[in-house]
């Protein structure tokens, strides 16, 4: 069943999509071998409509996957605005440190997300953390595209 879903949200096939989470609510939190939930995924393939459906359906915010992820430090890798706002919006941690300790503003500034830094920032990400090597998410980095 997770393969179907999967498909439905790769292709952003909202008619399908909605009838799966309608049907089989035990879908939300499944996972794959990788530990992604239905949530990761619509956050990798920025589908917004699936991600404001999983989230209005109370789908977990906080799952992480096989290498330490949230579906928002998903978002904030790939630069996805659009799912980032609705996370965001729905109090996703914002700060949680997964692998390596990094935060979705760790991400946003290692993939070249302006945008979605100051996104994070405004929602109140904290410039200051630290990574496992002690490195902050680089805040000369931010400051220099004007988001701090």
């Amino acid at each position: 069943m997770i393969g179907y879903l999967q498909r439905a949200i790769k292709n952003c096939l909202h008619t399908v999509l909605a009838l799966l989470l309608a049907e089989k609510r035990t879908l939300v939190d499944l996972k794959t071998g990788l530990k992604e939930t239905a949530l990761h995924m619509a956050a990798n393939e920025n589908c917004t409509f699936a991600a404001r459906k999983l989230v209005d359906v109370d789908a977990n915010l906080e799952a992480v996957t096989k290498y330490g992820w949230t579906p928002l430090m998903e978002a904030s890798r790939f630069g996805h605005e659009g799912v980032i706002k609705i996370l965001v919006s729905a109090k996703a941690a914002i700060n949680y440190q997964g692998f390596h300790g990094w935060t979705a503003l760790h991400l946003a500034i290692r993939f070249g997300h302006p945008k979605v830094a100051q996104m994070l920032l405004e929602a109140g990400a904290n410039p200051n953390l630290k990574d496992n090597d002690r490195s902050s998410s680089g805040c000369g980095k931010v400051k220099a595209w004007g988001a701090i």
